[in-house]
This record gives C-alpha cells, sequence and structure tokens, in this order.
C-alpha cells in the first residue's frame, strides 16, 4: 500500500507514519527527515539547507525530488511506503505521478490528520524542548503553517477529487489517532 501522510505541524504525522508502516511493512518517506539529513552534511548544500530549515523555508523541491525518487528505487519500497510531508507543491504532484507511471504503481489513500493550529503549536514547542530541535521556533512554525495553507491543502484537494482522502481527527492520543486511521484505511 502506498499512503501518504498530510496534517498541520503537531498533527502527529510522523508519529503516525511510523505506526502505519509498522502495520504495513513498509518504509516511511519523510520529506523533513531527509531536509534534517542534508541539513546535518557538513557541505556548501547542508549548510545553505540547514539556512534555509532554521528558518522555516523549505528545502528546495528539486533537491527533495531527487532525494524522494532514488529513495522509491530501493527494495524496501517494492511492497509500497508511507510518504510524510511529500508532495509538499503541485509541481511534486506531476513527479510522484510519473515516479509512479514508471514504476508501476500508484498512490491508494491520503490520509489527513486535522488539527487547530493552537494544540499543534503547544506541541511542537513542547518537542523543541525535549530534542533540542533549532528548527522549532514560534517564527518558523507560523511560517511552515503557512505554507502548509498555502501549497499542501490544495495538494489534499487534488488527491479528494480522486477519491483518495480520508480525514481523521488528530487531537487524541497517538493511540487514538492510529485507531482511526487504522479504521479508515480497513
Amino acid at each position: 500500500m502506498r499512503v501518504l501522510i498530510y496534517g498541520p505541524q503537531g498533527s502527529g504525522k510522523s508519529t503516525q507514519a511510523q505506526l502505519l508502516a509498522e502495520k504495513l511493512k513498509v518504509p516511511v518517506i519523510c520529506a523533513g527527515q531527509i531536509s534534517r539529513e542534508l541539513s546535518a552534511q557538513d557541505n556548501e548544500e547542508g549548510h545553505w539547507v540547514k539556512s534555509l530549515v532554521d528558518k522555516g523555508e523549505p528545502t528546495p523541491q528539486e533537491i527533495i525530488v531527487r532525494k524522494i525518487n532514488k529513495k522509491f528505487d530501493d527494495p524496501s519500497c517494492q511492497e509500497g511506503f508511507i510518504m510524510d510531508g511529500y508532495p509538499r507543491y503541485a509541481q511534486q504532484i506531476e513527479s510522484l505521478v510519473a515516479a509512479g507511471v514508471e514504476r508501476g504503481w500508484e498512490v491508494d489513500k491520503v490520509v489527513v490528520i486535522n488539527l487547530p493550529e493552537e494544540i499543534g503549536q503547544k506541541r511542537i514547542l513542547s518537542r523543541a524542548k525535549l530534542e533540542g530541535r533549532t528548527d522549532d521556533t514560534p517564527e518558523s512554525i507560523r511560517r511552515r503553517l503557512e505554507l502548509y495553507h498555502q501549497q499542501t491543502e490544495p495538494i489534499i484537494d487534488y488527491f479528494k477529487k480522486l477519491g483518495k482522502v480520508v480525514e481523521v481527527d488528530g487531537s487524541g492520543t497517538i493511540e487514538e489517532v492510529f485507531s482511526l486511521i487504522d479504521k479508515n484505511l480497513s
């Protein structure tokens, strides 16, 4: 099964993606994790990506598309994958669809975890303290939420028109939210 997971900052999409991947025995491909890995590299590209991530700006799409397409070719993705936060822009839909056509698959479902912004912000700031995340500042959170509304919500609308979207309430516990996702995918 090939599932995309979306939700505003703090909705728990990465946690839910991991739980779903474990249940389905497929890998998680996370655009945010790819950005964090790139920003940790001690080279020119890594320093540049880190400066963007620290400001809450996205990693340039050509870099993310290249890295994700490489992951699609990994043997672990042959039976499916859980995609966390990608595609994020309209142009990336074309890349995802083309990658699927080239490899003989398509997206099965799109899970949207809905959450009020104030709850998401509290969760993220708490995570920042626990994990020492320098990219989780009030300013960067606000910027990522703006980008989510401007650029990601139209992607969700695209998949709604295809009948692939399931929406769940993300304000419950991790277990409650996962139960809702599991029920909607079964």
